[in-house]
Parts: structure tokens; C-alpha cells; sequence
């Protein structure tokens, strides 16, 4: 093989549609520009340029593990959601489009609903995307995000930096099941808002997912019992203790779960849920009652 770029992304493309990754010739390319530090557009303005050696074999390397299903994302280190780049590595979930519609429908609730400065709490933060995209999008909000995860965490607070909103999130080394009392003095009260998506995967489901998932995403951000219920029900019971009158929760929900779930929220909320992009109903809206 030649050292040209038009026949690295020849044999990328090929290697990796051997290994059954479809869209192997843009994947070819995306890592080929991370290697050489360009874009597509500088890449193929020099098709018959050639690459140092050592570039040659970090490009070969990265083909190896992508052919192995590893993500994109962790291959790369970065992801982008809500139009902003996120850091990314295997202590956290990759952020999902689906999820930016989370961030929607908060930031709608924040914008239609308040004039004044509110608290807002991520629980189970991973990267941090969703309390950075609120941060980052609303200028009346305290954030708070808590992980029980430290690696997570520092993921977190890099994200934050890196976006600009450091100062707008505080963030928490938490659990869910920690002790309640001590969770509402460390956030001083009461919260407007609570956003979470949260493991949604029956336990015994996992395994069957995709390999990018199974093999390489966290399992304690994914697996959630032997129903896909347990950190969803935990949330909600969380909430009605947290949740000032007319405050909200809203939480990302598996593609089948919209029945008990509903069934159990309704015992402390008034209700109503929102569909992701592909008209699934994926987000459980539920506001605080008197």
C-alpha cells in the first residue's frame, strides 16, 4: 500500500466493511483527519499527498481498534451533542441525539415557566452533557450534578471547563441511595428542576446489545435491574422528596417502559411524556403537586 492519502481511506474503507462497519469510507476518513490534524475539505484538497510513517501506523492502529467495535467516540476522545464537544472516555456514557431532546424540554420548562434564578439537578451526570448544555443555554440556572462515579466525574468538571460554565455546576460525588437528608443541606433545599437519564437496561439485555455498547460502554451506566426499573423508580422516589411545588422531573425512559413507568410516577405526579426522534415515547415529564 502506498502512503498516499487516497489509498489510506481506500484501505481504511475496506478494512473496516471487512470487520461489518458500513459507513467504513467516512470512518476511514474521520480518523485519518484526527491522525493528521485536518479537516475532510484539507484532506482531499492534497489527495496524492503522502504522511509520515509514524502517522501511517497511528492511522493503521486506530483502524485496528475501530475493526475490534470499539466507538467512534472513545477512539476519538471527543462527541458532540447539543452543538457542543464533549470529552469522552470509557468511565462514561457516550452522549446520545436522542437525549438533546431532554435538554429541550428542560430548557422549554426553565424559559416558559421562571423569571427568577433556579436550581437545577442532574442525577447521574456521566459526561456531563446535559447539565453543561443547560448551563451553557440558560442564565438562570444553579446547576447541580451528582455521580457516584469519581472517574465520571472528573470527566464532568473537564467538560465544564472546557465549555465555558465551570462556575454554573456544582458537582457531587453522590449516590442516589445515599442518605436523603445530608443530599437536600448539600444542595440547600429544594430543586426546580431534575433531569436524569438514567441505566434503563433489564439486566440480561445488556450483553445483547450492539458490541460498541456491551463491550465497551460502562455497564453501570446501562444496566438497571432485572427490569430495566430500578435507578428510574429510585429517581422518582428521589424527586418527590426534592422537588419544590410545581417543579418537575424529567427522565429518559427505555423503549418499552412507558406503561410501569407511568403506572408508578402517577402515585406522587401529575404526568405526561414526550417522544424522542423517532416518536418513541422516551422522556417521563412529571410535575410536583401540592
Amino acid at each position: 500500500m502506498d502512503n498516499k492519502i487516497l489509498e489510506l481511506i481506500k484501505y481504511g474503507d475496506a478494512a473496516l466493511k471487512e470487520a461489518g462497519i458500513e459507513k467504513g469510507k467516512l470512518e476511514a476518513e474521520m480518523l485519518l483527519c484526527h491522525v493528521v490534524n485536518k479537516t475532510r475539505i484539507q484532506l482531499y484538497i492534497d489527495l496524492s499527498g503522502f504522511i509520515a510513517q509514524e502517522k501511517i501506523d497511528q492511522y493503521k492502529s486506530l483502524i485496528k481498534e475501530r475493526m475490534r467495535r470499539k466507538p467512534m467516540q472513545y477512539i476519538l476522545g471527543t462527541a458532540a451533542f447539543y452543538g457542543l464537544e464533549f470529552m469522552v472516555n470509557e468511565s462514561v456514557l457516550i452522549p446520545r441525539p436522542e437525549t438533546e431532546t431532554l435538554v429541550e424540554l428542560a430548557l422549554e420548562h426553565i424559559n416558559n415557566r421562571f423569571e427568577r434564578m433556579l436550581s437545577v439537578l442532574d442525577i447521574g451526570t456521566g459526561s456531563g452533557n446535559i447539565a453543561v448544555a443547560i448551563a451553557k443555554n440558560s442564565n438562570i440556572v444553579e446547576v447541580f450534578a451528582m455521580d457516584n462515579n469519581e472517574k465520571s466525574l472528573e470527566v464532568a468538571k473537564r467538560n465544564a471547563e472546557e465549555n465555558g460554565v465551570k462556575g454554573k455546576i456544582q458537582f457531587m460525588n453522590r449516590s442516589i441511595y445515599d442518605d436523603y437528608e445530608e443530599l437536600k443541606t448539600t444542595i440547600d433545599g429544594y430543586i426546580d428542576v431534575i433531569v436524569s437519564n438514567p441505566p434503563y437496561i433489564a439486566d440480561d439485555q445488556v450483553e445483547k446489545l450492539m458490541p460498541e455498547i456491551s463491550q465497551y460502554e460502562p455497564h453501570y451506566a446501562l444496566a438497571a435491574g432485572a427490569d430495566g426499573l430500578e435507578f428510574i423508580k429510585k429517581i422518582i422516589l428521589v424527586s418527590n422528596g426534592l422537588l419544590k411545588y410545581n417543579g418537575v422531573l424529567i427522565v429518559e425512559i427505555g423503549d418499552d417502559q412507558k406503561r410501569d413507568v407511568e403506572a408508578f410516577a402517577s402515585r406522587y405526579f401529575s404526568i405526561e411524556f414526550a417522544n424522542d426522534l423517532n416518536g418513541v415515547p422516551r422522556f417521563l415529564i412529571a410535575e410536583k403537586r401540592g
